[in-house]
């Protein structure tokens, strides 16, 4: 995502960004003639800073799709690509998005929404927290506009399979020289955002949100009422085989195409956003070879590991402090809209957020999490759908947090190579010293 349009970056506290992350940042900082990190930037950019880390030890990826696992026992011992190519290795790492590995190799996941009773958090479940907005469901014509849920039935606190909402992250530049002004699909229907064209008519606010990465770029973001976040168009996701979640991503980039046409050029949109709209287009020398649109789906939430380790809303707050920590946290329990529905009275309604009523000031990630159960597999560890609750992960899901579980997943699988021992019988004090040794933050 870092060099797919999110040049924002998470960043709650500077000072918890170590190791390998705190090197990409410097990179990124050396890129634009500074001599000390920089957490804001070009896709570009960031490509290119990573390719420097893997040009320095001659690291070449091999691109592909796993379409199964060869095992011995519990340990894997093959990974077989969709295209017949075999990869060994004594340890695998699932650092994906999507977690097809884990998923092949039998490990237990999870996804949606815990109930308040299964962890005992606040936040869990449906109804936590509801947007209402007073704009009506139904067009002139009585007929219920598109992109809403039924009211729910559920109640308040149970669990259900809905995950938040995913959207690409645009990269945009304001300098009319270097704009590919915004068209729209061939499937182009302007129903599809009849609810936002009458929001503005009730006083519902909008406003781009392109946030400033560097002079005349801006990273595009979703979050409000009706934006790039394709809201309930994620929910298949997890569940998806490979060619549903290709026609899934498929379904996001047209709706974020045309949407950003519709705000341009709809005459129901008022003029002042119309212009305001009009002041972006695609950056023309961002994705060249993808019609200057990111490649990656933002996939804000998946499917989560189950591990013998599960972190919940408590690790994030009271109980912060772990002893086989191996990365700390620190961004806020940060959940984007689940579902837009329908109410009784008629009206839009927005759930699934989190706002903030406990302060997240850091916490250590322990080193259970990333691993799966002592039963399903020894040699196979996580950095990205590792073991946690829909609530915890609110927070553990940005990238930030990602590169530090990824060093650690690195040294953890390099240290088990080493000594002969199996990830879960690792020295977790060793573990610390050699990550600590690197630079990397372990400790509050």
């Amino acid at each position: 995502m870092m060099t797919n349009g999110l040049g924002r970056s998470d960043i709650a506290n500077p000072a918890l960004i170590g190791g390998l992350a705190d090197a990409f940042f410097r990179l990124v900082g050396k890129a634009y003639g500074q001599t000390g990190p920089v957490y804001n930037f070009e896709p570009h950019v960031a490509l290119q800073a990573f390719q420097s880390m893997l040009d320095q030890y001659s690291i070449k990826p091999i691109s592909g799709v796993v379409d199964h696992v060869l095992r011995n026992g519990l340990a894997l011992s093959g990974v077989v690509l969709i295209d017949g190519t075999v990869l060994t290795a004594d340890v695998f790492i699932d650092s994906s998005y999507e977690g097809l590995l884990l998923q092949q190799a039998g490990v237990q996941m999870t996804y949606g929404r815990e109930a308040t009773t299964t962890f005992g958090e606040k936040r869990a479940g449906y109804g936590y927290h509801f947007s209402e907005f007073p704009v009506s469901s139904e067009s002139e014509d009585g007929v219920v506009s598109a992109g809403l849920s039924a009211t729910p039935t559920q109640r308040v606190g149970t669990a259900d399979s809905k995950i938040m909402a995913f959207n690409y992250r645009l990269c945009l530049t304001d300098d009319p020289s270097n704009a590919v002004p915004f068209s729209r699909s061939s499937n182009y229907d302007s129903s599809q955002f009849d609810v936002l064209a009458r929001s503005f008519s009730s006083g519902v606010p909008y406003a781009v949100r392109a946030l400033p990465v560097a002079p005349h770029k801006f990273d595009l973001n979703g979050g409000g009422f009706f934006d790039t976040d394709l809201v309930g168009g994620s929910w298949g996701f997890p569940i998806a085989d490979l060619d549903g979640r290709k026609s899934i991503a498929a379904v996001h980039r047209d709706y974020t195409m045309n949407l950003l046409y519709f705000l341009s050029n709809d005459p129901s949109i008022p003029k002042a956003v119309r212009d305001q709209t009009r002041l972006y287009g695609l950056a023309k020398d961002e994705f060249t070879s993808s019609d200057n649109f990111p490649t990656q789906l933002y996939i804000r939430e998946n499917l989560r590991m189950i591990g013998d380790v599960v972190m919940v809303e408590s690790d994030l707050l009271a109980e912060n402090r772990k002893s086989d920590a191996i990365a700390v946290g620190a961004y806020a329990i940060d959940c984007h809209y689940v579902q837009r529905f329908v109410d009784r009275s008629g009206n839009v309604v927005m759930e699934g957020t989190m706002p903030s009523t406990d302060t997240v000031t850091g916490y250590q990630i322990p080193f259970g999490a990333l691993l799966p159960k002592k039963t399903e597999a020894s040699n196979l560890i996580s950095s990205v759908c590792i073991s946690a609750s829909h609530v915890a992960w609110a927070s553990l899901r940005v990238e930030p947090t990602f590169l530090a579980l990824g060093e650690a997943a690195g040294v953890a699988a390099a240290m088990s190579v080493k000594s002969g021992d199996a990830l879960h019988q690792l020295n977790a004090v060793a573990l610390q010293s050699t990550l600590s040794s690197n630079g990397a933050i372990v400790s509050l």
